[in-house]
């Protein structure tokens, strides 16, 4: 008995050491897949930081131009207009034109010295100076000492800067071009360890900690530059222990690979410090714009301290919203630089008591046509790649006409002053080139300076009537004719909850059997759901996907009176279609995209798509001409008595809540709305808002 339980006892431990064994095997082997993942993961991390701080740091600005003015004898031009354009694309006015980007004016005669040039087109043009003369509104003549030109181009305007890998406006500065006082005075407040520690500071994080339980919240954080430059390159703001782990690993990794001096000028190119609306403001160079209209170079010690200061909280010490917080903030990093010795004694007190020198409206206007480089900034992120645009001297030329966007935002705001209700109205404007469906002007907001919303392309709302050619192309497209007669009377309709629905004519009366031409022309409802249904609700949505619209589409009997979302550019695509005749052609805002070497890396070709028949678009057309002539757009004949080949449609929704007006000519298309932003009803249709802001436009700018 003995012997068996000592040989048991032998069994047992030998069992215990072989568990014991395998156990410190298993140890070993998960601390090893431990240790290669991490290795493995620290690795990726290292990829993922040298790419992308590689390619962000120093993104490249592209420079984006407006289309090029094209003169030539016959070109309809006031003088007035043709200073203006020259003004834009930033030529100076002297008493005698000889140098590059100069004019003078004598009368009706210009001379001219254009700039050396690589254009759109992949050409160069050397500087040359030329003569023009321009009667009755006419460009005349063309010419220069040898002879007569028979066409001239002025090299586009520069209208913005933007950087493609960032996706926001900043402006980039090197190291030479940084106040060592600004970097100084960086290190001083943020991380006095900086040139010391290797990303991370334990002294920095078990200081910050004292202090927080001492205080019994947060009052001060242990982050270094190094980890605010990795979260604002690559993560988000969550706090969790994984971000911060992410963080300290990402912060060393970056310091292994990058010296202290280019850090440093990455995150002075990087840290946030204010938000302009939708806009949010990075980096110093352009705070230094936005709040003091000043380069870097230029800021003085207090300034320099004040943006110091915003980067603790950016929205809490907002110099313009909260003056005092920020006078409090900006002292208190005025006297941290003098206790390190930055400042003098009297630097210090004189800086201490000097003011804020915030200027009073924003100092920089970050896109001097938000509504256009919105449309810009689409484009080019679907038809190009970030790679098309890494190198250095791109040139994004665009289809806008400078002289066309200044005016309809004049003829907008002047129009709009004589509509009820004008203070609560806003509108949204799209012009665009028939033919070529070249976007020239875009307006997203009645306020010139207003970046917040950009409705020509961001607002969807109801259509009303303007659906309405899209039902009578179907029907023209199956073999009706326009003098077919159609049902005008009471129409009752159970819909798929039970409901009836009842369908009304906008003067509530009925007009019995009624040609289809009549029908569209006078905007009749019951007659064109009458015919919508006949056609197929289907057939009728396929129409506005062949015109154009590629959004959603309900197929119920309400998609006739326009009961579909649409943003004003959406709007414009579908009618661009019908203005050209039944081909479908993409609206464009980027011409092409060049080297410095004028070498051209993407352009837009004009491929035009039939998609309905000549026969069918006639007879839409002649319709349209109609609704000018005699029908809802019959008031344009007393605002514009001369005004001729002019095809339209009104379009007005539920309790007037959006007034539409699309309208196409010889040369132009033009969409306009107007109405409320929280959707409430207006004063105006189609006829009384949006047409009258046409009729302006058409007067002043749209003129030939």
């Amino acid at each position: 008995m003995v012997k068996k339980t000592k040989r048991t006892r032998q069994k047992y431990t030998r069992t215990k050491n072989n568990k014991k064994f395998l156990y410190k095997k298993f140890i070993i082997f998960i601390s090893i897949l431990l240790f290669v993942s991490f290795v493995i993961y620290v690795l990726y991390l290292n990829y993922h930081i040298k790419t992308r701080f590689e390619t962000a740091r120093w993104s490249l600005p592209v420079k984006v131009y407006a289309r090029a003015l094209e003169l030539y004898p016959g070109l309809a031009i006031t003088l007035s207009e043709l200073e203006k354009e020259l003004f834009l694309a930033g030529y100076r006015k002297d008493k005698v034109a000889s140098t590059q980007g100069s004019f003078s004016r004598s009368g009706s005669r210009f001379t001219i010295v254009v700039r050396d040039f690589h254009f759109s087109d992949g050409s160069y043009r050397t500087s040359k100076k030329f003569r023009l003369n321009i009667s009755s509104g006419i460009v005349s003549r063309i010419y220069n000492r040898y002879g007569e030109i028979p066409i001239i181009r002025i090299e586009p305007a520069e209208i913005d800067t933007i950087y493609p890998l960032l996706g926001e406006d900043r402006i980039l500065v090197k190291r030479t071009e940084i106040p060592e006082v600004l970097i100084n005075a960086l290190i001083t407040v943020e991380d006095k360890n900086f040139n010391q520690h290797i990303g991370v500071d334990p002294i920095a994080i078990l200081r910050a900690m004292w202090i927080n339980i001492r205080a019994g919240k947060v009052q001060q954080g242990g982050s270094t530059i190094t980890q605010q430059l990795i979260k604002n390159y690559f993560l988000s703001n969550e706090k969790t222990l994984k971000r911060k782990f992410n963080e300290a690993i990402m912060a060393i990794l970056l310091e292994l690979n990058y010296d202290k001096k280019e850090i440093i000028t990455a995150y002075i190119n990087a840290v946030f410090l204010s938000q302009n609306g939708r806009q949010a403001i990075h980096g110093f160079a352009l705070a230094a714009e936005f709040f003091f209209k000043r380069n870097l170079k230029q800021l003085s010690t207090p300034q320099i301290a004040l943006l110091v200061g915003l980067v603790k909280g950016p929205s809490y010490y907002n110099p313009r919203r909260h003056p005092k917080r920020a006078l409090k903030r900006r002292n208190l990093v005025l006297k941290l630089m003098y206790q390190q010795g930055l400042l003098s004694v009297n630097q210090y007190k004189k800086a201490k008591h000097s003011g804020l020198g915030i200027t009073r409206q924003f100092s920089r206007q970050l896109s001097k046509y938000p509504a256009f480089m919105g449309l810009v900034r689409q484009q080019i992120k679907q038809d190009y790649t970030s790679t098309d645009l890494m190198t250095e001297g791109i040139k994004v030329f665009t289809t806008l006409a400078p002289s066309i966007q200044a005016g309809i935002l004049r003829d907008v705001k002047k129009s709009m002053l004589r509509l009820p209700d004008q203070k609560k109205l806003q509108s949204a404007v799209v012009i665009s080139q028939r033919g070529s469906s070249e976007v020239l002007a875009v307006i997203g907001d009645r306020n010139k300076k207003s970046q917040y919303f950009n409705r020509a392309i961001q607002s969807k709302r109801s259509i009303g009537s303007l659906v309405k050619p899209a039902i009578y192309l179907t029907a023209f497209e199956q073999g009706l004719v326009s003098n077919k007669l159609i049902d005008d009377s009471p129409l009752s309709l159970e819909t798929s909850d039970g409901k009836i629905w009842q369908p009304r004519n906008f003067d509530s009366r009925y007009h019995g059997w009624v040609s289809l031409r009549e029908a569209l022309s006078q905007s009749y409802n019951i007659a064109s759901v009458r015919l919508g249904l006949d056609l197929g609700i289907e057939n009728v949505a396929k129409t506005l996907n062949e015109l154009g619209f590629n959004g959603e589409i309900k197929s119920y009997p309400a998609l006739l009176l326009g009961a579909v979302a649409m943003s004003p550019f959406q709007v414009h695509q579908i009618y661009q279609t019908i203005a050209n005749g039944g081909y479908y052609s993409k609206l464009k805002t980027v011409r092409a995209i060049v080297d410095k070497n004028g070498r051209i890396i993407g352009k837009n070709k004009i491929e035009l798509e039939k998609r309905f028949n000549l026969a069918s678009i006639t007879l839409l057309k002649n319709v349209l001409a109609q609704v000018v002539s005699s029908g809802t757009a019959k008031s344009l004949q007393k605002l514009l008595p001369n005004v001729k080949k002019v095809h339209a449609k009104t379009g007005t929704t539920n309790d007037n809540r959006d007034s539409w007006f699309v309208a196409y000519d010889e040369n132009y298309l033009s969409t306009i709305w107007l109405g409320h932003d929280d959707n409430s009803p207006t004063k105006i249709t189609g006829a009384t808002g949006a047409l009258k802001i046409w009729a302006e436009i058409k007067k002043n700018t749209l003129r030939y």
